[in-house]
């Protein structure tokens, strides 16, 4: 499992965290660290901020946070990103994070079995 500490960080208004953005990929899942990053693949071109939008969707659901609290700080036209995940604290952040990348593992898995 990766430990995602370094990436993310506390802020006045809840927790940043540090993103290595893969667009284009085959699906869109958590895929450990880039260095001190959290490496998202999404599956959206980055044409028209739709990798973006898919992005900060799936770290909200990852998250359990509503999408609204989730803002995109800098990195707009990069693949390395800042985002603001309102309302919560760097602990909670890094349960769910923690939380998440062995279901994904599995359901990776499970789909690579069954095809």
């Amino acid at each position: 499992m990766a430990s995602y500490g370094s990436a993310v960080r506390e802020h006045p208004e809840g927790a940043l965290l540090l993103v290595r953005l893969v667009p284009r990929a085959s699906s869109t899942k958590l895929a450990g660290m880039d260095a001190d990053r959290v490496k998202l693949r999404v599956s959206a071109p980055p044409v028209d901020g739709r990798a973006n939008a898919e992005a900060l969707e799936h770290l909200g659901h990852v998250l359990g946070v509503r999408a609204r609290d989730v803002v995109l700080i800098s990195g707009e036209r990069s693949r390395s990103k800042t985002v603001l995940v309102r309302g919560v604290t760097r602990e909670a952040v890094l349960r769910r994070l923690n939380g998440a990348a062995p279901l994904e593992s599995a359901e990776m898995h499970r789909t690579r079995s069954s095809g």
